[in-house]
Protein backbone atom coordinates (compact mmCIF):
# COMPACT_ATOMS: atom_id res chain seq x y z
CA UNK A 1 0.00 0.00 0.00
CA UNK A 2 1.28 3.31 -0.86
CA UNK A 3 -0.16 6.53 -0.07
CA UNK A 4 0.65 9.88 -2.49
CA UNK A 5 0.64 13.33 -0.76
CA UNK A 6 2.08 14.98 -3.50
CA UNK A 7 -1.01 15.20 -5.34
CA UNK A 8 -3.15 16.65 -2.74
CA UNK A 9 -0.43 19.31 -1.98
CA UNK A 10 -0.50 20.54 -5.21
CA UNK A 11 -3.91 20.40 -5.63
CA UNK A 12 -4.23 22.49 -2.38
CA UNK A 13 -1.69 25.31 -3.81
CA UNK A 14 -2.20 25.16 -7.54
CA UNK A 15 -5.74 23.66 -8.27
CA UNK A 16 -6.36 27.20 -10.62
CA UNK A 17 -3.91 25.49 -12.53
CA UNK A 18 -5.69 22.24 -12.86
CA UNK A 19 -9.14 24.14 -13.80
CA UNK A 20 -7.06 26.96 -16.07
CA UNK A 21 -5.35 25.05 -19.49
CA UNK A 22 -3.43 28.46 -20.06
CA UNK A 23 -1.79 28.29 -16.57
CA UNK A 24 1.76 28.68 -16.89
CA UNK A 25 1.64 25.34 -14.54
CA UNK A 26 -0.99 23.75 -16.01
CA UNK A 27 0.59 20.58 -18.47
CA UNK A 28 3.27 20.38 -15.58
CA UNK A 29 0.56 19.21 -12.87
CA UNK A 30 -1.14 16.77 -15.33
CA UNK A 31 2.36 14.94 -16.23
CA UNK A 32 2.49 15.09 -12.28
CA UNK A 33 -0.80 13.53 -11.55
CA UNK A 34 -0.45 10.85 -14.41
CA UNK A 35 2.90 9.70 -13.47
CA UNK A 36 1.96 8.98 -10.07
CA UNK A 37 -0.96 6.79 -11.24
CA UNK A 38 1.51 4.49 -13.81
CA UNK A 39 1.58 1.16 -12.05
CA UNK A 40 3.69 -1.93 -13.54
CA UNK A 41 0.99 -4.65 -12.25
CA UNK A 42 -2.56 -3.42 -12.71
CA UNK A 43 -4.28 -6.64 -12.04
CA UNK A 44 -4.99 -5.71 -8.35
CA UNK A 45 -5.29 -2.02 -8.51
CA UNK A 46 -7.82 -0.11 -5.66
CA UNK A 47 -7.29 3.59 -5.64
CA UNK A 48 -8.92 5.65 -2.44
CA UNK A 49 -9.17 9.32 -2.16
CA UNK A 50 -10.13 10.81 1.38
CA UNK A 51 -12.03 13.37 -0.56
CA UNK A 52 -12.32 15.26 -3.48
CA UNK A 53 -10.70 19.22 -4.41
CA UNK A 54 -12.85 22.44 -5.61
CA UNK A 55 -11.69 25.52 -6.29
CA UNK A 56 -12.19 28.04 -3.60
CA UNK A 57 -13.73 31.00 -4.12
CA UNK A 58 -13.29 32.57 -0.38
CA UNK A 59 -12.60 30.95 2.92
CA UNK A 60 -15.39 32.00 5.65
CA UNK A 61 -13.93 32.66 8.93
CA UNK A 62 -16.78 31.53 10.89
CA UNK A 63 -15.18 32.79 14.39
CA UNK A 64 -15.30 36.42 13.22
CA UNK A 65 -18.58 36.10 12.24
CA UNK A 66 -19.60 34.93 15.66
CA UNK A 67 -17.80 37.81 17.34
CA UNK A 68 -19.43 40.41 14.71
CA UNK A 69 -23.01 38.94 15.65
CA UNK A 70 -22.45 39.23 19.60
CA UNK A 71 -21.92 35.23 19.99
CA UNK A 72 -18.30 35.51 21.13
CA UNK A 73 -16.05 37.47 22.98
CA UNK A 74 -12.29 37.68 23.56
CA UNK A 75 -10.71 38.97 26.44
CA UNK A 76 -7.80 40.78 24.31
CA UNK A 77 -8.16 42.70 20.91
CA UNK A 78 -5.57 40.94 19.24
CA UNK A 79 -6.78 37.12 19.90
CA UNK A 80 -4.66 34.35 18.43
CA UNK A 81 -7.10 31.22 19.04
CA UNK A 82 -10.42 30.38 20.71
CA UNK A 83 -8.81 30.04 23.89
CA UNK A 84 -9.00 33.63 24.53
CA UNK A 85 -12.44 33.38 24.80
CA UNK A 86 -13.89 35.26 27.58
CA UNK A 87 -16.78 35.16 30.06
CA UNK A 88 -20.40 36.47 27.86
CA UNK A 89 -19.38 33.89 24.85
CA UNK A 90 -22.61 32.14 23.85
CA UNK A 91 -20.83 30.26 20.75
CA UNK A 92 -17.53 29.29 19.34
CA UNK A 93 -16.19 27.72 16.34
CA UNK A 94 -13.45 24.69 16.16
CA UNK A 95 -12.01 23.25 12.82
CA UNK A 96 -13.81 21.75 10.87
CA UNK A 97 -17.05 23.28 10.69
CA UNK A 98 -17.83 22.78 14.12
CA UNK A 99 -19.97 25.20 16.42
CA UNK A 100 -20.09 24.58 20.55
CA UNK A 101 -22.59 26.66 22.56
CA UNK A 102 -20.64 27.66 25.59
CA UNK A 103 -23.09 26.24 28.19
CA UNK A 104 -23.33 26.16 31.59
CA UNK A 105 -21.69 22.84 33.27
CA UNK A 106 -20.06 21.76 30.31
CA UNK A 107 -17.39 24.61 30.09
CA UNK A 108 -14.92 26.68 31.92
CA UNK A 109 -16.12 29.72 31.23
CA UNK A 110 -20.13 28.86 30.96
CA UNK A 111 -22.46 31.05 29.67
CA UNK A 112 -25.50 29.47 28.28
CA UNK A 113 -28.78 27.88 30.46
CA UNK A 114 -29.88 24.18 29.60
CA UNK A 115 -33.01 25.80 29.24
CA UNK A 116 -32.13 28.16 26.47
CA UNK A 117 -29.98 25.59 24.40
CA UNK A 118 -32.62 24.27 22.19
CA UNK A 119 -33.51 28.47 21.30
CA UNK A 120 -30.33 29.02 21.18
CA UNK A 121 -29.35 26.23 19.17
CA UNK A 122 -32.41 27.30 16.52
CA UNK A 123 -31.37 30.53 16.19
CA UNK A 124 -28.04 29.98 15.13
CA UNK A 125 -29.08 27.06 12.62
CA UNK A 126 -31.49 29.99 11.24
CA UNK A 127 -28.52 32.60 11.22
CA UNK A 128 -25.42 30.64 9.72
CA UNK A 129 -28.43 29.53 6.73
CA UNK A 130 -28.21 32.68 6.01
CA UNK A 131 -24.99 33.91 5.29
CA UNK A 132 -24.08 34.99 2.11
CA UNK A 133 -21.25 35.70 0.14
CA UNK A 134 -21.56 38.11 -3.41
CA UNK A 135 -25.75 36.76 -2.50
CA UNK A 136 -25.30 33.44 -2.77
CA UNK A 137 -25.76 31.28 0.48
CA UNK A 138 -22.23 29.45 1.69
CA UNK A 139 -24.25 26.69 3.00
CA UNK A 140 -25.61 23.16 1.86
CA UNK A 141 -26.57 22.49 5.42
CA UNK A 142 -26.59 23.27 9.22
CA UNK A 143 -27.02 19.72 11.34
CA UNK A 144 -27.91 19.65 14.96
CA UNK A 145 -25.46 17.16 16.74
CA UNK A 146 -28.47 14.21 17.18
CA UNK A 147 -28.83 14.35 13.63
CA UNK A 148 -25.22 12.88 13.14
CA UNK A 149 -24.63 11.46 16.37
CA UNK A 150 -26.08 9.37 19.33
CA UNK A 151 -25.04 7.30 21.66
CA UNK A 152 -24.24 7.82 25.79
CA UNK A 153 -21.71 10.10 24.90
CA UNK A 154 -23.85 12.70 22.49
CA UNK A 155 -23.90 15.33 25.69
CA UNK A 156 -20.36 15.59 25.06
CA UNK A 157 -20.52 15.87 21.15
CA UNK A 158 -20.32 19.63 19.21
CA UNK A 159 -23.63 21.60 18.88
CA UNK A 160 -24.08 22.47 15.33
CA UNK A 161 -22.12 21.24 12.63
CA UNK A 162 -22.11 23.16 9.17
CA UNK A 163 -21.74 21.63 5.60
CA UNK A 164 -20.58 24.16 2.95
CA UNK A 165 -21.12 24.35 -1.02
CA UNK A 166 -17.81 23.19 -2.51
CA UNK A 167 -16.45 26.65 -3.34
CA UNK A 168 -16.52 27.66 0.64
CA UNK A 169 -13.63 26.94 2.73
CA UNK A 170 -14.66 27.50 6.66
CA UNK A 171 -12.31 28.30 8.87
CA UNK A 172 -12.11 28.51 12.42
CA UNK A 173 -9.08 31.02 12.94
CA UNK A 174 -10.09 34.36 15.06
CA UNK A 175 -6.73 36.31 14.29
CA UNK A 176 -8.96 37.56 11.17
CA UNK A 177 -9.71 41.13 10.75
CA UNK A 178 -12.80 39.83 7.57
CA UNK A 179 -15.08 37.39 7.23
CA UNK A 180 -14.59 36.78 4.04
CA UNK A 181 -11.08 36.20 2.47
CA UNK A 182 -8.39 34.32 0.70
CA UNK A 183 -5.06 32.59 1.38
CA UNK A 184 -2.67 30.88 -0.88
CA UNK A 185 -4.43 28.02 -1.20
CA UNK A 186 -6.35 27.68 -4.40
CA UNK A 187 -7.99 24.22 -3.75
CA UNK A 188 -10.31 22.73 -1.21
CA UNK A 189 -10.83 19.53 0.41
CA UNK A 190 -14.48 18.30 0.16
CA UNK A 191 -16.78 15.28 0.65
Amino acid sequence: MIVITGTNRLQHFLFDAYVDQKHLYHEALIVFIKSNLKLKDEKSFFMFSDHGFTQIKTKVYINKWLYENGYLKFNTDKPQMVFYIRPGTIAFALDPSRIYINLKGKYPLETVDKKDYNKLRKELKQAFSEIKYNGEPILRQVFLKEKIYSGSYLDYALDLILLSKHEYDLKATVQREIIFGRSILEGNAYL
